[in-house]
């Protein structure tokens, strides 16, 4: 059994370490173990310590405001709707959920794509930091991500969107463990519409959870 400790994930080389909720092991989006996976950090220098996402993220539980910061209160408000109290019910939510972006170097600009090295780079942490967490769900934010992972994940059937598209599910097993996947557009592309997304999110965990009861 893996004992899954910092040291052995920057071993894995995953050089930002994943921000894990105190919630995040019993009281998850419909009871599950949720991974919200993200494309990669931004920074001018390029450069960031392994405690980065923990930082951001311990900003976010402390209701700090910041416009960099608006991702995180979308992808909360995905989850559940609250117009009283966005900050507050963003810190909650994010308690509940582990968050992880899966480029290992930070890119230049919030529009700068990764390159193909840091996409192939970044595969084997992404795999170390799965047998660690060991999520039931991962959430992965975007297109380009969702085809740039590229571990073998099999498919399952897609999701039926409300404006007659799909978006895909799929499931990948470690250590004897099965991760399912779900793709959503990335919460800050143009058009983003959260009476499409979230309704298809719920029936992603609905079937998660229902493939945890059997397992």
């Amino acid at each position: 059994m893996k004992i899954c400790t910092d040291k052995f994930l920057k071993n894995a080389g995953v050089k930002c370490l994943p921000f894990v909720g105190g919630e995040y092991q019993k009281n998850g989006p419909g009871g599950l173990r949720v991974l919200i996976l993200g494309e990669s950090h931004y920074n001018d220098n390029g450069e960031f310590g392994p405690q980065f996402t923990r930082e951001v993220m311990e900003d976010i539980l402390n209701g700090v405001t910041d416009p960099h910061y608006a991702i995180y209160t979308k992808i909360a408000t995905l989850f559940s709707r609250n117009l009283t109290d966005r900050l507050g019910h963003r810190a909650r939510f994010f308690k509940t959920v582990a968050f992880y972006n899966f480029i290992q170097s930070a890119v230049s600009g919030p529009r700068v794509p990764p390159t193909a090295e840091m996409w192939k780079a970044a595969r084997g942490p992404f795999e170390a930091v799965l047998g660690c967490l060991k999520p039931e769900l991962v959430l992965v934010l975007g297109v380009k991500l969702w085809k740039e992972i590229k571990i073998p994940r099999k498919k399952l059937p897609p999701v039926k969107l409300g404006n007659g598209k799909e978006a895909p599910m799929g499931y990948y097993t470690i250590d004897r463990h099965r991760c399912q996947f779900f793709r959503i557009n990335h919460p800050s592309s143009r058009g983003f519409c959260y009476d499409v997304w979230r309704p298809a999110l719920k029936a992603a965990i609905k079937r998660a959870s229902a493939a945890k009861g059997k397992s």
